[in-house]
């Protein structure tokens, strides 16, 4: 476990994977795949009989190999992120950041939603007209969070993230946090009861359709990632669940049943995954908890 000073922040990679780790999982995904798709073929009964064994014994080498190469995970802590941590700025900083703050006119004295810099403005243009009809100051910040971004993103009434990074930002300032597009149901998933999340449209490239949520809980999506491509959310979409996390900031954070069904499913696929798929059992549940966060209602209904 690494640990980086942020601004005065303790701030924690629990997982920090360097790029030998994503080149040699890379490596055991490749030997894995040849494996198991070689493995169809040692039952077929037209081959020889020879054949048929010298495909097994491939097969059993090719998976051995993924085996041996694959890079031992370390879990992301979900249930040491559970519960909020007071985490106050230093004085100086937020001295600092308030002089920089009123010199680039943003206005404190209105709640302030924060946004992701690299998020599209035609994606948040509806999001950004009810929030300006709601009485919200927009300001964005940089994912790589400079003094300013990290203190408006505390001043925040929520962040509005497209990335891990400031996600987890939003965590350790104790900020309530929507995270757009995920790209699979477990990593991006909210610890907190105050986050929610959405998940953009995934691809299957091979048949030209748009798996369920169903899908990306099942070993062989993770196998085939390589093969998918990524749409993100709609304005409208976008907008459905930026009106419920005002919904959870001004009136308490509610569930639906949807919503509750979903995380239990994310729980039980992770849990089966996890000794399966590296990235589930680093990204997956941790001993059972997934996060009290929720997806987004549009989502599960």
């Amino acid at each position: 476990m690494t640990s980086d000073p942020i601004y005065g922040l303790a701030w924690t990679r629990p997982h920090a994977r360097t790029w030998g780790d994503r080149w040699r999982d890379g490596l055991a995904s490749f030997w894995y795949e040849i494996g198991r798709e070689v493995r169809r073929h040692a039952g077929d009964e037209r081959l020889p009989l020879e054949t048929r064994t010298r495909v097994r014994e491939f097969s059993q080498r090719a998976l051995s190999r993924s085996n041996r190469l694959a890079v031992p995970v370390r879990p992301y802590p979900r249930r040491a992120l559970r519960d909020r941590v007071n985490t106050p700025l230093p004085p100086a900083l937020v001295e600092q950041a308030r002089e920089t703050a009123a010199a680039a006119g943003i206005a404190l004295d209105r709640p302030i939603v924060a946004i992701d810099a690299s998020i599209d403005s035609d994606a948040l243009s509806d999001a950004q007209a009810f929030l300006t009809s709601q009485g919200y100051s927009i300001v964005r910040v940089q994912r790589g969070s400079s003094p300013l971004d990290v203190f408006v993103v505390a001043e925040s009434r929520f962040a509005i993230c497209a990335s891990l990074e400031l996600q987890h930002v939003a965590c350790v300032t104790n900020t309530p946090s929507l995270l757009l597009n995920a790209r699979d149901p477990f990593k991006g998933y909210p610890v907190r009861a105050n986050g929610l999340y959405t998940i953009g449209r995934v691809i299957d490239l091979d048949e030209g359709r748009v798996l369920s949520s169903s899908d990306l809980l099942t070993e062989s999506y993770f196998r085939n990632v390589r093969n998918c491509g990524y749409r993100s959310n709609t304005p409208a979409e976008i907008r459905q669940a930026v009106e419920e996390m005002h919904e959870g900031v001004r009136g308490g954070w509610r569930e639906s049943e949807g919503q509750a069904q979903f995380r239990a499913r994310v729980v039980e696929a992770g849990s089966a995954l996890a000794t399966r798929v590296a990235y589930v059992a680093e990204w997956g549940p941790d001993a059972g908890f997934i996060g009290d966060g929720r997806l987004a209602r549009f989502q599960a209904p």
